[in-house]
């Protein structure tokens, strides 16, 4: 396995994302790097570089409703090689853009998917919470054992308490 110069990799990515309308698998041929390679160097470098693009900083979940539908808008009429390219330029990938799409067609299921989250945390809790309490009474449950096992022990050595 060859190994690669920080330098080279950060220019290399720099490169790739700048051009947009070229794909990175070209400059990858280019360079002599599998493409594989390049885009694993994308998603480690691509935040780290000042002189990209300030879209490519911003998460696919940090958009707002709005700007993903103007982003669909935009998106609807391109071909293959441009939608490369401007999801490129965005920092997003067409996968994303296809579950925006499929979240914009059923609405119900991002609803949802968001009340399964919070269904999801309310049951942690809880499950936590029991787990807890649980925990407490084993402890207090092995202290009792102990105690009534230490009564019978020093019943048996000195004999039968009258007081009891």
């Amino acid at each position: 396995m060859k190994k690669y110069s920080e330098k080279f990799k950060q220019a290399l990515v720099k490169k790739a994302l700048m051009q947009a309308e070229l794909s990175p698998r070209h400059f990858a041929k280019e360079a002599g790097v599998g493409s594989s390679s390049l885009y694993k160097w994308i998603e480690q470098y691509a935040g780290k570089t000042n002189d990209l693009n300030s879209n490519n900083k911003k998460s696919p979940k940090d958009w707002t409703l709005e700007e993903r539908f103007i982003i669909l808008q935009e998106t609807a009429n391109l071909s293959e090689e441009a939608l490369g390219a401007f999801c490129r330029q965005k920092g997003l990938y067409q996968h994303q853009l296809k579950q925006w799409r499929d979240d914009f067609m059923d609405p119900k299921k991002e609803s949802n998917a968001n009340n399964a989250q919070a269904d999801l945390r309310a049951l942690r809790t809880e499950n936590k919470a029991l787990k807890k309490e649980l925990t407490r009474k084993e402890k207090a449950l092995a202290e009792a054992s102990a105690l009534l096992i230490l009564k019978k022990k020093a019943n048996l050595l000195w004999g039968d308490n009258e007081d009891d």
